[in-house]
């Protein structure tokens, strides 16, 4: 093992990276368009998962669809009832009723498997903490209104 001042061992560590950066130039990643093989929409190769097995380089099903798969395999629920649940949700969280983008959770008991809904992640990790428990969260219900009283009757 070396030992190398401050300045050295900043200068051989430099060298190393502009030697990676080449090498990575060369074999350089090309973007290309692939098409889904769920949603059948042509895209950038950017949002797909990399998959050396592949000849393309690259998973079959885009990022999103990918997503929604994997759901699929935890849920048993078919991607078409997962659209569904998001149409009939129009695509809103069910809960706060904000927007849903890519990153939405599916709801679901953590005994049974069954599917409530399509949550957003705030709403999904606030079930998550009250472990839910629907008397823990009246209990907080009770809370927050007894709290909202009290400040309105709180006088500076």
């Amino acid at each position: 093992m070396a030992l190398y001042c401050k300045k050295c061992a900043r200068d051989i560590e430099i060298k190393c990276l502009e030697n990676n950066r080449s090498k990575n130039l060369k074999t350089g990643f090309v973007e290309k368009q692939l098409t889904c093989r769920i949603c059948k929409q042509v895209k950038s190769s950017k949002l797909f998962y990399r998959d050396v097995r592949r000849k393309s380089g690259f998973e079959g099903a885009c990022k999103s669809c990918h997503s929604l798969l994997h759901r699929f395999g935890l849920y048993g629920i078919s991607l078409e009832n997962i659209k569904g649940l998001l149409q009939e949700q129009d695509e809103k969280c069910a809960i706060c009723n904000s927007v849903l983008d890519n990153h939405f959770h599916i709801d679901h008991c953590h005994k049974t498997n069954f599917v409530r809904g399509i949550l957003c992640n705030r709403c999904n990790v606030g079930l998550g903490m009250f472990s839910d428990n629907p008397a823990l969260l009246q209990s907080a219900v009770s809370y927050l209104k007894q709290s909202s009283v009290k400040e309105k009757s709180h006088v500076v």
